[in-house]
């Protein structure tokens, strides 16, 4: 898919946008978080790194708002995290109920996940306590993609998946598809599989806590391996309101 080393994948819309071609051809100049430059409010493009076995973070990608939160909002993690859970709710489009929920069970549980190891993340954060707070954690999990495009050599069209992950192994196509799934449905999965892309199927959704589980090792220790947090705001530099 792409080059070696990014895949170029658009999100958060039902199309791929007019400006896929032109990021497709640049891919390899493309950073490895995102390309502000093709991405769009509300119809943004990720250029995902693959020449590393890193899971795309929440902290990794600058997130093109249709609507910039207000400075204030951006003060604590607690409303950097409601910020980013809106924004991704919005761009699963309308009637996307699987997706809504999802993304409300996903950061439910990478939020419990922070709360249940809360004394031993709080150690690790040591002499930045409180400019870094326990809930900047949640920013290390794996990032959610909703209504991912994936560009596929074996299929003549983009195959759409319900929510797109990359962690350590590659990229994770998680399947919400209630009751029985079409032909094409059929062979785009299998498409995905051929493509080493894998696949999870979530129907009906797990229960809260056994979500991180049905994802993988790198849903289940997110926090491991990093030595501090990170938001995906950092650097913004909104005005303060007037």
């Amino acid at each position: 898919m792409d080059n070696p080393n990014h895949t170029i994948v658009p999100y958060g819309s039902d199309r791929v946008p007019p400006q896929m071609d032109r990021a497709r051809t640049s891919a390899a100049s493309l950073p490895s978080d995102q390309s502000s430059e093709v991405g769009r409010p509300c119809a943004p493009i990720a250029a995902i790194q693959m020449s590393t076995a890193q899971p795309l973070r929440m902290s990794q990608l600058r997130h093109p708002f249709a609507l910039p939160p207000m400075a204030q909002d951006l003060a604590h993690a607690e409303t950097q995290l409601a910020c980013l859970r809106e924004h991704l709710i919005k761009i699963c489009g309308l009637w996307a109920k699987p997706k809504t929920t999802f993304i409300e069970a996903y950061f439910e549980a990478v939020q419990a996940h922070v709360a249940q190891n809360e004394a031993a993340l709080t150690k690790r954060i040591g002499a930045l306590a409180g400019l870094v707070e326990p809930a900047h954690w949640c920013f290390a999990a794996p990032m959610p993609l909703p209504r991912a495009h994936l560009m596929l050599s074996s299929a003549a069209a983009p195959v759409q998946v319900d929510m797109l992950f990359r962690d350590s192994s590659g990229l994770v196509a998680v399947s919400l598809s209630q009751g029985s799934r079409t032909g094409r449905q059929t062979r785009e999965l299998e498409a995905l599989e051929l493509a080493g892309v894998r696949v999870v199927q979530l129907a009906p959704l797990p229960p809260s806590a056994d979500l991180l589980p049905a994802l993988g090792v790198d849903f289940t220790c997110f926090t491991d391996g990093i030595d501090l947090p990170e938001s995906p705001f950092h650097g913004m530099g909104l005005p303060a309101p007037i």
